[in-house]
């Protein structure tokens, strides 16, 4: 029997899924390393519980109840393709959405799953086009010219899917957070024509010493969106923030 690991499973979630409710599918195990990581529990592959693919079809049969679609999001879901797609043809059966959040630095399994997806938002950490920074900011600084390389294959192999992906970025003060920084990401993005700066949080993280750095504000977020808006009119920028949620920025 196909079984995966995951770190949980969300029942009902209206953040990570645009504009529907969603049942989020934690899976365990991530390939990165990043300082500022909200969910280090789930980074080792040896964590989190077994789980057949029966028995959590079972749960989102429960969750469908109310949910419009599955979101796959971790750790890194795509270490486990198979049982997301598996689980994406699931949803689509009921009669559901399937949506994911990934790393984007497994190109030949965002390849297979891209058709199976409505929904993909990739995680452009920092800029592929500047490999140092890219590497410190995953958390693993001797490999960011390789890192960069994957980042960017995945970019272009969504180029096919451009209008049913996001691009993701978390601004992390002295990681990522210089205006060249964000311009560079969206310099890298092609015809992927949406883009959601998020907010770096400090409460969890995998490197201690994060804590004690102050989230950027909802204003230099906002800055930092208008920039964007400003520089690409065809670009769709959005923020997220503790203070206000999702919200769209316009020049």
């Amino acid at each position: 029997m196909e079984k995966a690991r995951l770190q949980g499973l969300v029942d009902i979630s209206t953040v990570d899924y645009p504009g529907k409710v969603s049942c989020v599918v934690f899976f365990q195990g991530c390939n990165l390393r990043c300082p500022y990581c909200q969910n280090p529990s789930g980074i080792s592959p040896y964590g989190g519980e077994e789980a057949t693919l029966d028995d959590i079809k079972k749960r989102l049969d429960e969750a469908f109840t109310l949910a419009d679609a599955v979101h796959f999001s971790g750790g890194e879901p795509a270490l486990q393709w198979k049982a997301v797609a598996h689980l994406a043809d699931y949803a689509h059966k009921s009669g559901k959405l399937a949506g994911i959040s990934t790393n984007g630095t497994i190109p030949p399994a965002i390849s297979r799953l891209a058709e199976k997806l409505d929904f993909i938002a990739v995680d452009v950490k920092a800029p592929p086009t500047i490999p140092d920074v890219l590497g410190r900011t995953v958390g693993l600084p001797s490999r960011g010219e390789e890192i960069a390389e994957k980042l960017l294959k995945t970019l272009e192999i969504l180029q096919s899917h451009s209008r049913k992906t996001e691009a993701r970025t978390t601004v992390v003060p002295g990681l990522n957070d210089k205006p060249e920084h964000i311009v560079a990401v969206a310099e890298s993005l092609g015809k992927i024509r949406s883009i959601r700066l998020n907010q770096f949080r400090n409460t969890t993280t995998l490197d201690p010493k994060l804590r004690e750095v102050q989230p950027p504000s909802r204003e230099k977020l906002l800055k930092l969106a208008k920039m964007l808006a400003s520089k690409y009119p065809d670009l769709k920028v959005k923020i997220w923030t503790i203070e206000a949620g999702e919200e769209e920025v316009t020049p």
